[in-house]
C-alpha cells in the first residue's frame, strides 16, 4: 500500500460489542436529497486495494471490493435511518448483504427496506420530540452476550428541550436473518449478527461521509406505503454538516 500513500494497518479498528458509541450532530438546514452518513466497514481487514487504492470497502462494492458494513447515520432534517449489512467471508465478493437489516424513519422504493421506528412527528424540523434543526445526540449500543458476541444493535436519538428535559426516539434489532440468502449445503439461513460479531471482533474503522442526489428515495422517499417524508429530492443541500463530541462507553453505563 505504500506506493497508493495509504496504509490499511493505520486505519483506526475498533470493536464495539458490548459498548455504546456516542456523538452529536447537526443536520439543520439538510433537505431531502442530501445524506449525512456515519458508519463502519472493514476497511483495516481488507487485503484488496481498491479502485482508487485506499482500501475503502461497503456493502455496496463501491470502489469495487465488498465487506461489512454497520450504518449508524444516513440522515438529513427529514429521515434518520440505520443499517446493518453483514458479510460472510466464504463467499467472497458476493457474501454483502447489500439491502441489510434497517431502522429508524425513511422511505423504502421499491426493492427497498422501509423503516418506520418513528415519525415525522417526532423527528424532524419543529418536531414535538428531536427537531432536527437544532442538534441531537446519537447513542448506539452493540449489546453483546457473557460470552462477548453481539447479540442486539439498538440507536437512540435525544434531544434536550428548553425545559431541560430530555426526548428520544430509538429503535432496535436483536435479530438478524438475511434474507434470501442461505447456504445450500447447510440448509440454513445466514445469522447476521453472528457475521457482524465477527466484524466487530476483528475491528471496524468509522467513516463520515457527505452526498446528495437526486435519487436519494430509498432513503427519503415516501415509500410504498407512502408515509415516508420526501416526495422528490432537490438534493439541496448545505456546504456542511457536524458530527462532534465523541465518545466510546460500556453499555450500561452512563
Amino acid at each position: 500500500g505504500a506506493e497508493s500513500g495509504y496504509a490499511r494497518s493505520r486505519y483506526l479498528s475498533l470493536d464495539l460489542r458490548g459498548k455504546t458509541f456516542k456523538y452529536t450532530t447537526d443536520v439543520s438546514g439538510l433537505g431531502c436529497g442530501c445524506n449525512a452518513a456515519l458508519y463502519f466497514t472493514s476497511m483495516r481487514q481488507n487485503r484488496e486495494p481498491s479502485e482508487v487504492g485506499d482500501y475503502y470497502c461497503d456493502a455496496a462494492k463501491v470502489g469495487g471490493v465488498a465487506c461489512a458494513e454497520i450504518d449508524i447515520q444516513e440522515a438529513n432534517q427529514y429521515t434518520y435511518m440505520a443499517t446493518l449489512h453483514a458479510f460472510n467471508n466464504s463467499w467472497g465478493q458476493n457474501g454483502a448483504d447489500t439491502l441489510g437489516l434497517g431502522l429508524g424513519f425513511g422511505g423504502g422504493t421499491v426493492g427497498h427496506p422501509m423503516a418506520r421506528d418513528w415519525t415525522s412527528e417526532n423527528y424532524g424540523p419543529g418536531s414535538k420530540c428531536v427537531d432536527t434543526t437544532k442538534p441531537f445526540q446519537v447513542a448506539t449500543t452493540f449489546h453483546a452476550d457473557s460470552q462477548g458476541e453481539l447479540r442486539a444493535f439498538e440507536v437512540v436519538l435525544s434531544q434536550t428541550a428548553a425545559d431541560g428535559g430530555t426526548c428520544e426516539v430509538r429503535g432496535r434489532r436483536d435479530e438478524y436473518r438475511v434474507a434470501g440468502q442461505s447456504d445450500v449445503l447447510l440448509q440454513e439461513k445466514r445469522d447476521g449478527m453472528r457475521e457482524l460479531s465477527r466484524a466487530l471482533g476483528e475491528g471496524m474503522t468509522p467513516v463520515i461521509s457527505y452526498w446528495k442526489s437526486k435519487g436519494m428515495g430509498w432513503l427519503d422517499g415516501v415509500g410504498t406505503d407512502g408515509r415516508g417524508p420526501c416526495v422528490e429530492d432537490p438534493a439541496d443541500c448545505p456546504d456542511s454538516v457536524r458530527f462532534y463530541n465523541f465518545s466510546i462507553e460500556r453499555a450500561g453505563d452512563s
